[in-house]
């Protein structure tokens, strides 16, 4: 999760683009709006609102351990 959480955060561009890049790679959809504000929600928290790329990074490496062990990924088709 570590390492995909640095791949999506080095995607770049706009605000969000990483929660979107790590749902299409862990579960072949975007997000719906509501995951998508939750997910961004729960980076924000994770990493107290720093923008430093080292806190940004494990927060959002734990989102991606979160969509690892979701119901939606173990079962994908």
């Amino acid at each position: 999760s570590a390492l995909l959480g640095k791949r999506a955060l080095e995607r770049g561009g706009l605000a969000g683009s990483e929660v979107d890049w790590l749902y299409e790679t862990l579960l072949g959809r975007l997000p719906r709006h509501e995951e998508r504000q939750r997910a961004l929600g729960l980076i924000a928290d994770l990493s107290g609102g720093a923008e430093d790329p080292a806190s940004l990074a494990e927060a959002i490496s734990h989102l991606a351990h979160l969509l690892l062990v979701s119901t939606e990924f173990l079962y994908l088709e």
